[in-house]
């Protein structure tokens, strides 16, 4: 509804006691990215991935890596996070249709259309 500073409070307020601490900083780095803040977005980002490792469940870190692949300003870096995303999401269906179409995104943001529709495949 773009009602950011909002959702910033939710975050903050949330934060401390919240089961899922992995899921709120991927959700907060996202909003982060979508605001125009690169650098918050990627540090929100990086605690996600920290607490998803923290948590050692596979699903939660494939979301957190295919976020930071998002939020990521260098294309290779990106990719790199997109395909731990994909090998981390084994056979979540879900999991692994968001990495595929960020990592056909990337491709496609890259310039190489043919490969980007490939990339599901």
């Amino acid at each position: 509804m773009g009602r950011f500073e909002i959702a910033e409070e939710h975050f903050e307020r949330s934060i401390s006691d919240h089961p899922a601490p992995a899921a709120v900083l991927a959700d907060w780095a996202l909003l982060a990215h979508r605001t125009g803040d690169a650098d918050r977005a990627i540090e929100l980002a990086a605690r996600a991935r920290d607490a998803a490792e923290d948590g050692g469940q596979p699903g939660p870190l494939s979301r957190v890596r295919n976020i930071l692949a998002i939020v990521t300003p260098d294309r290779r870096e990106a990719l790199e996070h997109v395909e731990e995303a994909l090998r981390l999401a084994g056979d979540d269906a879900m999991l692994r249709m968001a990495a595929l179409n960020n990592k056909a995104s990337l491709i496609s943001d890259g310039g190489d259309e043919d490969r980007a529709s490939r990339a599901g495949m």
